[in-house]
């Protein structure tokens, strides 16, 4: 029996593609016999006691389970939990995997990376800093089900640059990317942008007065997601050159290029491993190279052709759900007992 312990439902990006999905898909394929729990983050723990308690006697429940592997998908809290994965993984010599796609810190964070039997990270970034802790290190990046990632053959007759994610998170991000749509404008590039996921911030609305805003998607439904992505011709992910964004993976990208969806992107972190500049998207690093580079794809309907069937190839062979799931029953095989399907 696989348990998994994550910090989100559907609704949380990286729970979804980590979590459930990769959950879901080793029972449908493989026949593992499966759990998915969530564990509250520290906000709620004095305020939900009873949950608090009912998530570590849960857990103290399925260690002591014969097979039992332990899954745990950034819950690095509360500290009793932590103590129990690594009593699981070195008293009772369980097998615990730890998997994190966040630049993670705090010594609750570090004694599970240091003490899990194998941990699983996204990006490069982390696998370097996880290898500082642990012998057992893997680098799985977040993958898309490639089934439900189909490109859209509508035309736009202004072409559309968007982006996706939590504005709360990305909010430096993105002003630093509103200046470059005032570039185009001048440059008569004209070009529509839709920011998917504001959040209701005002600031955002304000930045990009004018331009299609939208909240929230239904986040747990991944058709939704797909469907508003459709409607774009360019896709971006501008970030800062800090740590917090370097550690990140590339889970945009990804999402834009499964779609044939041509990309401009900072050359941090991931970026750099999934982008080839000039083959699947361009890397940019000033506003004047954002510009130009947004510019080229903005006029020229077959460079945004080329480039988007390159990026399609690229997640076909190295970001889909169905091209990792082998290396998620690799690491989760070797010990436990294994439901292999009839």
């Amino acid at each position: 029996m696989i348990h998994f312990y994550t910090i989100g439902n559907r609704n949380v990006a990286s729970s979804r593609m980590r979590v459930w999905f990769v959950s879901e898909a080793l029972k449908d394929t493989y026949g593992y016999d499966v759990s998915v729990d969530v564990v509250r983050p520290l906000r709620y723990w004095y305020e939900l006691r009873k949950d608090r308690l009912k998530d570590f006697f849960g857990i103290c429940k399925n260690l002591l389970s014969k097979g039992a592997i332990l899954y745990v998908h950034k819950v690095v809290a509360p500290p009793e939990c932590v103590l129990v994965y690594v009593f699981g993984a070195r008293v009772l010599k369980r097998r615990v995997i730890f998997d994190f796609d966040d630049t993670i810190s705090g010594r609750w964070a570090h004694m599970l990376l240091r003490h899990a039997t194998h941990v699983v990270v996204s990006s490069h970034a982390l696998l370097e800093h996880a290898q500082t802790y642990n012998d057992h290190v893997t680098l799985i990046p977040t993958t898309i089900p490639e089934w439900l990632y189909t490109p859209s053959d509508k035309s736009h007759e202004v072409v559309r640059i968007g982006w996706i994610g939590a504005g709360k998170s990305h909010l430096e991000n993105l002003k630093w990317f509103a200046p470059i749509l005032n570039v185009l404008r001048e440059r008569k590039a004209h070009a529509r942008f839709v920011c998917i996921g504001a959040q209701g911030i005002s600031e955002i609305h304000e930045l990009f007065k004018g331009e299609e805003i939208i909240d929230e998607l239904e986040w747990g439904d991944e058709t939704e997601i797909v469907k508003a992505l459709q409607n774009i011709d360019i896709g971006i992910m501008p970030l800062l050159d800090t740590d917090r964004f370097r550690g990140k993976a590339a889970f945009k990208l990804i999402q834009y290029m499964a779609l044939g969806i041509p990309v401009v992107a900072s050359p941090v972190g991931e970026n750099i491993h999934v982008v080839r500049d000039g083959h699947n998207g361009f890397l940019a690093s000033t506003h004047k190279e954002w510009a130009d580079k947004l510019e080229m794809l903005i006029r020229d309907a077959s460079q945004r052709k080329t480039l988007g069937r390159h990026a399609q190839e690229t997640v076909h062979k190295g970001y889909t759900l169905e091209s990792q799931l082998p290396r998620y029953r690799e690491l989760i095989g070797g010990e436990g007992e294994k439901h292999e399907m009839e």
